[in-house]
Order: C-alpha cells, then sequence, then structure tokens
C-alpha cells in the first residue's frame, strides 16, 4: 500500500471508501471486502500490465496483437507505472551486507558440527 502514511490515515481513507460505495450501490459491501477486491484488482491488472509491457519489449515479433482494457490502465495510473509493485526492484543495486552478516554464521554451525 502506500507508504509514509499512518495505519489510521488509510483506515480512515478506506470509510470514506466504504461510505462512498454504500451510497452509490445496489448491494451495501463491507470495508474488508473492499479491501480485498482492491488488493485483487491491483495483483490481477499489475499481473496483465506486466506481460503487456514484457510482450513489447520483444524484439523482433512484429505488432502487437493486444491492447490494454480500461480497467487495467485505471487500476495502474492508480498504483503508478514506476511503484515498486509494478516495476519491482530490478532497479536497485545488490546489497550483500545482509549475505556477509549472515556468512559468519553459517559457519559457526559447521564448526559446531565438526567438533
Amino acid at each position: 500500500m502506500i507508504s509514509g502514511i499512518s495505519k489510521a490515515t488509510k483506515n480512515a481513507l478506506w470509510v470514506a471508501v466504504t461510505e462512498n460505495f454504500n451510497a452509490r450501490a445496489q448491494f451495501r459491501r463491507e470495508q474488508s471486502i473492499l479491501e480485498k477486491k482492491w488488493e485483487n484488482l491491483q495483483r490481477d491488472h499489475r499481473n496483465l500490465y506486466m506481460d503487456f509491457q514484457r510482450e513489447i519489449s520483444l524484439t523482433g515479433r512484429g505488432p502487437i496483437g493486444r491492447t490494454l482494457s480500461v480497467l487495467t490502465e485505471a487500476v495502474i495510473d492508480v498504483i503508478g507505472k514506476q511503484s515498486a509493485a509494478v516495476v519491482g526492484a530490478a532497479g536497485a543495486a545488490y546489497d550483500s551486507t545482509l549475505a556477509s552478516l549472515m556468512l559468519p554464521q553459517q559457519f559457526d554451525v559447521c564448526d559446531s558440527e565438526e567438533r
């Protein structure tokens, strides 16, 4: 979700979304149901968008035979095309700090087993 925003603020926003939705909907929905639906929309449409981006980045395949749906474009616009949820951490450099911290522990285990 959105980083840098408190849990209380997020909850207040979800309360407002739920009230707004239920004011217009034929059938009322609980806040938890709407949150789950949003998580599912993000997951599904992020994957569609990433597949589409992968397909357009391939070379020598000719024109792309499909386009993104209006819903997929809307979800990605809300998430953000450059967010880590979409592009991942591929651009981040490998940080070996954790690996180097774990390395001595691995040797300690081996040394104690040999004794």
